[in-house]
């Protein structure tokens, strides 16, 4: 009986049940009574009190590990997840007090309202701009409107427009517009000349006054002295008429020998101008070119006057004999060795850079092409027939200097091409897309793989088949399309909408063999 008495049992009264490891205090059944009052079920072992056991809750199902001796402590402990949102809560603040605190900041709500901690859309009932903010950064002073909050304290850092109108009326001005900031210049009238200007408050600040003031007083430093100037005039035979302010402005002045009026500048004067036209006239120029001698010069450079001559450095009106251009020289271009006619001036220097046309020949001949013609340039397309397909072509000379030729036949010679057409949809971009290939080549089976789905395929001569191609081409101009999937691999101008009806049969000649792959997918 001893032993029996001294057996440990859990520690709660009237309970006899073992306890759930040596050493402790309680038993399984009141460890999980303990869970269940934090609203969890242990799923897990129990190892000791300050160890974490796994269980889960019964609220949201989320799995934690608490301790037992921060369950058995009424303010620890419980589901994270479950603590936070109760703890949200009860800082929450209702919808209807959340908009009046907003509108007493002067914010109108325009989104939806969650909590205190969640930025909220809003609007500003002074400036209308639009914004996000939260409720408790709203509380603490912060988070209202940014411009408004600008502007407030722009407010407070601008000097006060009475302080600059009295600034302005020290400096001899008088304030006539809006003063904004001190980056900003303001109008104002000047009280001496009477001339209104915008002026900034630094220029005020640093002893600066009326721009016009500043210049008249400028220009007293340099300004000859009125006495000086009635007196040399008079000196020189001229009574001065009107009052001087500065040598450039035209002065009226009277001859005291004829009684010609007429103006003069003060620096006109000083440079040597002191005689009147009327009494001294200028020596007269010397005499213009005849017209006879004007023609036969233009005639010598084979142009025909049609204009009027007016005079050496006017440009004449002619035509030009062996072309019939317009041109308006000058006579003292043509002098010069300039003017004249530029079409025939440019043929001539066309003329001297131009290939020979048996050297042009020569290079047809080394290409397999029997030359047509005409030759005209370099850079102009010159007609020509294949030796090889026996179709016309038009190649620049230039593009055979670098080993061209018959573009079909030098792509592919008597070698057995396919002409194709395909359908594609990319992410609802629908088109449809022609081409050719060379037997074997697997261009097929590239568009295949980006998820093209073949419509039809011949087999023919390549040279046909490129030929085929650029029928089809310009027939079906108004349904180009240009994709814009970059899935696509090449070939982006022979893209059709899905509306073109193109049967590529009907683009082959009738008279060659044309073979459609049973299988196209593997053999192409």
């Amino acid at each position: 009986m001893s032993g029996l008495s001294s057996k440990k049992t859990c520690k709660k009264a009237s309970c006899l049940n073992v306890p759930a490891k040596p050493g402790a205090s309680l038993c399984l059944m009141h460890i999980d009574e303990v869970f269940a009052s934090k609203n969890l079920r242990r799923i897990g072992p129990y190892i000791k009190a300050a160890e974490p056991i796994d269980a889960v809750c019964l609220a949201c199902g989320c799995e934690c590990s608490p301790r037992l001796a921060d369950l058995q402590n009424p303010a620890r402990g419980g589901c994270v997840p479950c603590g936070i949102k109760r703890r949200a809560e009860s800082k929450s603040v209702p919808v209807s007090q959340a908009v009046k605190e907003f509108l007493a900041a002067g914010l109108r709500i325009t989104g939806e309202y969650v909590n205190v901690n969640t930025p909220v859309d809003v609007e500003c009932l002074v400036c209308g701009h639009l914004g996000r903010t939260r409720l408790n950064v709203l509380r603490r002073g912060d988070g209202g409107c940014i411009p408004c909050g600008i502007a407030k304290a722009n407010e407070k850092k601008r000097t006060p427009s009475e302080r600059i109108r009295q600034e302005l009326l020290a400096a001899d001005m008088e304030m006539t517009g809006e003063y904004i900031n001190k980056e900003t210049p303001v109008t104002a009238r000047c009280l001496i000349c009477g001339e209104e200007s915008p002026i900034w408050m630094s220029t005020i600040y640093s002893g600066g006054r009326c721009r016009s003031c500043a210049y008249d007083h400028l220009s007293t430093l340099f300004r000859t002295d009125t006495e000086q100037v009635r007196i040399e005039f008079l000196a020189a035979g001229f009574q001065l008429t009107s009052p001087y302010r500065n040598n450039a402005e035209e002065l009226e002045i009277l001859c005291l020998h004829c009684g010609t009026r007429s103006k003069r500048s003060w620096k006109r004067f000083r440079n040597g101008q002191r005689s009147c036209r009327t009494c001294e006239p200028l020596p007269p120029s010397r005499p213009r070119v005849a017209d006879e001698v004007v023609r036969a010069e233009f005639m010598n450079h084979g142009l025909r006057v049609t204009g009027t001559y007016e005079g050496s450095g006017v440009p004449l009106d002619s035509v030009c004999v062996e072309c019939d251009t317009q041109t308006s020289p000058t006579l003292t271009n043509l002098r010069n060795g300039q003017g004249g006619c530029k079409t025939c001036a440019s043929q001539r220097l066309a003329e001297a850079f131009r290939t020979p046309l048996d050297v042009i020949k020569e290079l047809f001949e080394a290409r397999e092409l029997d030359f047509v013609g005409p030759y005209i340039n370099a850079h102009t397309p010159t007609e020509c027939i294949c030796r090889r397909c026996g179709k016309k072509r038009k190649p620049k000379p230039n593009s055979l200097l670098i080993a061209g030729g018959c573009k079909p036949c030098g792509y592919a010679v008597d070698v057995v091409g396919y002409l194709y057409l395909i359908d594609f949809n990319h992410d609802g971009e629908r088109f449809i897309k022609v081409g050719i290939g060379r037997k074997n080549g697997g261009r097929i089976k590239q568009h295949l793989v980006t998820g093209g789905v073949l419509i039809q395929a011949l087999a023919a001569p390549f040279v046909d088949c490129y030929e085929a191609e650029q029928a089809i081409i310009n027939e079906y101009k108004e349904f180009a399309y240009r994709p814009l999937s970059r899935r696509l691999n090449g070939g982006h101008t022979e893209c059709f909408l899905p509306s073109a009806e193109i049967d590529l049969r009907r683009w082959l000649p009738s008279g060659i063999s044309v073979e459609e792959p049973v299988n196209s997918s593997t053999s192409l």
